[in-house]
């Protein structure tokens, strides 16, 4: 069967990059779409400290790079770190909620992923090492 020969071929690596890239891109476009929808999320103590708006756009466009990154694997041992802390600095500074709670499961596939992505790069200098 074609399907599961495709299926077969799909890495651990790309289906984290897919799941944890598009939470961040599709809250990054949703936070900019429906900015008052997000502004709850942003905490009181931040908004005595910059206007809670203009802290969403700028922390939607964060979101948006960030997802991109690791949807596209650029940069990907440090995007998936800072998913994995923003999502951790998250559930520090907003709390866990009905919501905030599948932020942690989030993290911890950002997390491996940066683990992945260490061992992916460890391996592809290790191999152009040895065929130099």
């Amino acid at each position: 069967m074609k399907f599961e020969s495709d299926f077969k071929q799909l890495s651990p690596i790309f289906i984290l990059r897919l799941g944890v890239g598009f939470v961040f891109v599709y809250a990054g476009i949703n936070a900019l779409l429906y900015p008052t929808a997000w502004l709850y999320f942003v905490p009181s103590w931040l908004s005595a400290i910059v206007p809670a708006g203009a802290f969403l756009t700028i922390y939607a466009i964060f979101e948006l790079v960030l997802g991109f990154a690791i949807f596209f694997g650029r940069f990907l041992s440090t995007a998936s770190m800072l998913a994995f802390w923003n999502l951790i600095f998250i559930l520090i500074f907003y709390g866990l909620d009905d919501v905030t709670f599948r932020d942690f499961g989030i993290a911890l596939a950002a997390l491996a992923l940066f683990f992945i992505s260490l061992k992916a790069k460890e391996q592809k200098q290790g191999s152009s090492q040895t065929s130099s």
